[in-house]
C-alpha cells in the first residue's frame, strides 16, 4: 500500500503504540524503573519486587523498618513517580 504523504518513522511508531496494548507495558516498565530511581540504592536493597497492575504500584519489601518508612511516604512516592513521567499512571501504592 502506497501513501501519498511520507511520514516520519517516529510518528508511525507512536501511532502503533497507541493502537496496540504495548503502550501499557511500556508504561509499566517506566514506572518500575522510576520507582527504583526514586527509592535509591539504600532502600532498593530491601525491595524484593516492584510491579504495576491497573494503576496499582505493588512493592514487596523484606524489612519491616523500610516498609513502615514507605507507608508514611507512599503518597509522596506516587506523586513523584507521576510527576517524573508527566502523566497520571500510578493511582495507589500497595506495600507487602
Amino acid at each position: 500500500m502506497r501513501r501519498s504523504q511520507p511520514q516520519h518513522l517516529s510518528q508511525l511508531l507512536r501511532d502503533f503504540v497507541k493502537q496496540t496494548s504495548i503502550g501499557d507495558k511500556i508504561n509499566e516498565v517506566e514506572v518500575v524503573k522510576c520507582c527504583y530511581e526514586i527509592l535509591g540504592k539504600t532502600m532498593g536493597r530491601y525491595v524484593r519486587k516492584v510491579s504495576v497492575k491497573e494503576g496499582d504500584l505493588m512493592i514487596e519489601v523484606t524489612s519491616a523498618l523500610v516498609k513502615s518508612e514507605l507507608v508514611m511516604l507512599r503518597n509522596e512516592l506516587r506523586e513523584r513517580i507521576n510527576e517524573r513521567l508527566g502523566r497520571e499512571i500510578v493511582y495507589k501504592v500497595i506495600l507487602k
